[in-house]
């Protein structure tokens, strides 16, 4: 699977910087869903294979303007059970 930076909807989770971390529902236990990323940037670097192909390559790899801590990316998940449950947030 891959693991494209950016913002998006859906998808999995990049753990690179730790092991995978359990995000279950404090509500029930459920495993939740990751249902949005945002990045601080929209792809990994100057020449990198996630650069969209026609963007100048020498254009920074922050277009929107976010930055997320130091460059990380903010994770927002739901539980699939419930929409009345709260959601949860992680960072990496």
């Amino acid at each position: 699977m891959s693991l494209a930076p950016g913002w998006k909807v859906g998808g999995y989770a990049n753990w690179s910087l730790t092991d995978p971390y359990p995000m279950d529902c404090a509500a029930c236990g459920t495993t939740m869903t990751l249902i949005f990323t945002v990045g601080s940037g929209d792809w990994n670097g100057m020449h990198c294979s996630w650069r969209p192909s026609e963007e100048n390559p020498t254009v920074s790899p922050d277009i929107v303007g976010v930055q997320i801590g130091r460059g990380y990316s903010l994770y927002t998940f739901r539980c699939p059970k419930s929409f009345d449950h709260p959601p949860a947030t992680a960072m990496q």
